[in-house]
């Protein structure tokens, strides 16, 4: 039992009349001075100090409480390092420890590999976005990290797995197999069914590391580029649409043509959907 808990039961015995605080504290083995003990009220200069410590983390947030005690010292504070982390941590301004690093879900076939020359290297991956109506739009990207050409960028409501391995086989049968492909860790990317398939047609897949777009960089600012184009401007894409662009640099994208738009029950519905930027 706590010397708090302790005080608590003396407290309300004396208070009742049953005994005196003297019988109390000797029963319960609690010292007579911290059954009188009052807290004090908290003074003017430790109410001037946590004012500094809410203020200080407006400005430097990311600052833990070794910095703030620099910047207070160098404002004529004198205190130490240990009661502002405590004081910190009352206030509820403790930074948050740093997250462990999320590993790779998907397994590398391949080493890291730069693109020396067509079809050496592919990357893919997801654009996401919503129509005027709340209705959600995907758009896959695949490009070829040698010529920089935009193989495809193919935009439907869903695409699972399946669908990804549809659209590979078309690329595949049109431009050829690459050696390796390279991607993030999305769902679509490292499925079983993909990866088995991907092996059977001698393809190496090079998986980066979570939370790291840059080690994917090209279809990162091919993705920047595309979302500038078709839907910063509100462009109307319709449902269903399998955009071929024509290979360009970054730089040039007003060579994108629109081709094989499907036909069938219920694409008339989604024509002129606007996509929110």
């Amino acid at each position: 039992m706590s010397p708090g808990h302790k005080r608590q039961i003396v407290e309300s015995l004396v208070i009742a009349g049953r005994c005196s605080g003297r019988a109390a504290c000797r029963h319960f083995g609690l010292h007579r001075s911290t059954f009188s003990y009052e807290a004090k009220e908290p003074d003017a200069w430790r109410a001037r100090l946590k004012a500094a410590l809410r203020r200080l983390p407006n400005q430097h947030a990311e600052l833990g409480y070794a910095k703030i005690t620099c910047f207070l010292k160098e404002e004529g504070w004198k205190v130490g390092t240990r009661m502002v982390q405590r004081l910190r941590r009352e206030l509820g301004l403790a930074v948050p420890a740093k997250k462990p690093r999320r590993r790779r879900q998907g397994v590398s076939t391949g080493l890291p590999t730069k693109a020396s020359h067509r079809n050496h290297v592919w990357t893919w991956d997801f654009v996401h976005d919503t129509t005027v109506r709340g209705g959600t739009l995907r758009m896959l990207n695949v490009m070829d990290e040698y010529t920089r050409e935009c193989l495809c960028i193919h935009v439907e409501r869903r695409i699972n797995a399946r669908k990804v391995r549809q659209v590979m086989a078309r690329l595949i049968e049109e431009h050829g197999a690459p050696e390796h492909i390279r991607s993030d860790n999305g769902s679509e990317f490292i499925e079983r069914g993909l990866r088995e398939w991907l092996a059977e047609n001698k393809i190496r897949t090079l998986y980066i590391a979570p939370g790291s777009p840059w080690q994917n960089g090209y279809i990162e600012r091919r993705i920047q580029n595309a979302n500038a184009y078709f839907l910063t401007d509100t462009a109307s894409v319709s449902y269903g649409i399998h955009f071929r662009p024509k290979p360009l640099s970054h730089r040039e994208l007003e060579g994108f043509v629109q081709k094989e738009i499907p036909s069938g029950p219920g694409i008339a519905a989604f024509q002129n959907y606007s996509l929110a930027s």
